[in-house]
């Protein structure tokens, strides 16, 4: 019993030294601060596939059903190789898809950080048709710890999506960094439509107001 209760006592103070250490106390270097300045990861862009699990069937709610996805296991793995990543010349990353049949299409652009943190991301996809659906979609990005096969300790790098927004169906937007907002101007809809200015908040803020407001 008592060498279970030295291993219990340094296991705990292993979970407390990750959790509220400075960075520098556990990691040579902070692949994060890599992610949140340039949306890549291991300087690579971080596969569109990884973004694509964020984004719901069109013909379901906006609410996103996947919410976290780990960088560490999911960049180059199997799933989301680099093969089948292209990067083009104004910045957007598609997905190349495997079967030449497949006719979707989905595509991203890193816009930039909100000064809470909160990653900002332009995507574009189609299902095949005519319509190409742009969407703005808010991260945040932090380090989280699971446990791994054999109880071995798992250092995550949680990319979670905070909100996505929809813009329409071929959309001409131009989407920029306000502060502690987005701003879209020169929303056009494809059938001409001309839209006012709009400024999005940030919503990690919107979060931190509402779990305020639980207390």
């Amino acid at each position: 019993m008592k060498g279970m209760d030295i291993r219990a006592s340094s296991w705990s103070g292993f979970l407390v030294m990750v959790l509220f250490a400075g960075p520098e106390c556990c990691f040579s270097a902070d692949p994060l601060e890599e992610t949140q300045s340039s949306f890549t990861y291991n300087g690579k862009p971080i596969h569109p596939g990884i973004i694509e699990q964020f984004s719901n069937w069109m013909s379901d709610p906006s609410t996103s059903q996947i919410i976290a996805i780990d960088l560490s296991t999911a960049q180059n793995s199997n799933r989301f190789d680099s093969a089948s990543c292209i990067r083009d010349d104004n910045g957007w990353i598609h997905v190349k898809r495997s079967d030449p049949n497949d006719k979707t299409t989905f595509s991203y652009k890193f816009i930039g950080r909100l000064l809470s943190g909160s990653l900002v991301v332009d995507i574009v996809e189609s299902g095949g048709g005519s319509g190409f659906f742009e969407d703005v979609m808010f991260f945040s990005l932090k380090r989280e710890i699971s446990i791994g096969d054999k109880g071995a300790v798992h250092i995550q790098h949680a990319l979670r999506v905070l909100q996505v927004h929809a813009l329409g169906d071929r959309v001409d937007a131009s989407i920029s960094l306000d502060g502690t907002r987005v701003r879209i101007d020169k929303l056009v809809e494809h059938r001409g439509s001309q839209r006012e200015t709009q400024l999005l908040d940030d919503p990690m803020l919107l979060l931190e107001k509402a779990v305020k407001e639980q207390k």
